[in-house]
C-alpha cells in the first residue's frame, strides 16, 4: 500500500535502522559534533524511495537487498560529492548498485536520494521503455545522465518529497500514485539508458574485496584487539595495498578506521 512518512535522529543507530531496502546498514561519524539526520521515505505501488540528509561526514556501509535493485545519487547541486565503492558520485551522478557491501564516504555534510525496483519490475520497464531488459549489474559503477534528464528526475524526486510533506493525504489516490510513480520510473530509465556506466576495472574489483575481507574480519574479532599484521594475513594483501584499500573506500588509515 502506497505510503509515506518523515523521520528525524539525533542517534546514528536508530538512522541506520530505518533506511529501507538495505541489508546490513551501519553508519559511522567520522568527526565530533551533534549528529542530526533526516529521512523521507515514500513507498508507491512498486517503486520505493528515499532521501536521507546527514549533519556530520560519515561512513555508512549497506547492501542492497537481493530481492530490489537500487539506484542512488547526490540531490543538492552545490554539495560535496560522496565516495561510492571508492569513487567520488559528484552532483549529477548516478550510483547504480549491485549486491556486494559498499563503503560511502562523505567528508561534509551529506544530502542523498535513492530509488529502488525489484528485478522483475526493473526487467519490464526496460523492455517497455528500451526494448531490452534491466538488470543489476554484477558490479556497481557510476552514471554520467545527461544533465537535463538528470534535472528532469531530481526534480521529480524533489517535488514527490514536498508531497509527502505538505499533503501526505494525496498518496491514498490511485491516480495520483500511478501517475507519480510512471514518472519517476520513466525519469529513472531515461537517465540510466543515457550512459552505461563504466564497469569496475580489475585493480578497482580486487579493492572492493579487500574492503569486504577487512569488514568480514572486524566483524568477527569485535571483541578483541587486533594487529594491522593479523588484518593483512585475513584479507590477503601487503600493508602498503591495505592502507591504499582504506583511503580509496574509507577515507582515513586501517588503524584509525580501527
Amino acid at each position: 500500500m502506497p505510503s509515506s512518512r518523515i523521520l528525524d535522529f539525533n542517534d546514528p543507530y536508530e538512522y541506520q535502522r530505518a533506511i529501507r531496502a538495505g541489508n546490513g546498514v551501519e553508519v559511522f561519524p567520522t568527526t565530533k559534533g551533534d549528529f542530526r539526520a533526516e529521512l523521507v521515505q515514500i513507498n508507491l505501488d512498486g517503486l520505493w524511495m528515499q532521501r536521507g540528509r546527514e549533519s556530520l561526514p560519515r561512513i555508512v556501509h549497506a547492501a542492497v537487498n537481493a530481492d530490489r535493485v537500487g539506484i542512488e545519487f547526490p540531490i543538492l547541486g552545490n554539495q560535496s560529492p560522496y565516495r561510492h565503492h571508492g569513487v567520488d558520485l559528484f552532483p549529477g551522478d548516478i550510483a547504480v548498485n549491485d549486491h556486494h557491501l559498499t563503503a560511502r564516504l562523505s567528508v561534509a555534510p551529506c544530502h542523498w536520494g535513492a530509488m529502488s525496483l525489484t528485478p522483475a519490475q526493473l526487467a519490464a520497464v526496460g523492455r517497455t521503455l528500451m526494448g531490452r531488459e534491466l538488470t543489476r549489474p554484477s558490479f556497481a559503477h557510476v552514471v554520467h545522465p545527461d544533465p537535463i534528464l538528470m534535472e528532469r528526475l531530481l526534480g521529480l524526486h524533489d517535488g514527490v518529497a514536498r508531497l509527502a510533506r505538505t499533503t501526505p493525504e494525496r498518496f491514498a489516490h490511485p491516480e495520483v500514485v500511478r501517475s507519480l510513480e510512471e514518472a519517476l520510473i520513466h525519469a529513472m530509465v531515461r537517465c540510466l539508458a543515457t550512459d552505461a556506466g563504466a564497469d569496475i576495472d580489475a585493480r578497482a574489483a580486487h579493492h572492493m574485496t579487500v574492503i569486504s575481507k577487512l569488514e568480514e574480519f572486524l566483524a568477527a574479532n569485535d571483541v578483541q584487539s587486533v594487529y594491522l599484521s593479523e588484518i593483512c594475513t585475513a584479507t590477503g594483501v601487503s600493508e602498503s595495498t591495505l592502507r591504499r584499500c582504506c583511503h580509496e573506500h574509507l577515507g582515513m588509515s586501517p588503524i584509525r578506521y580501527l
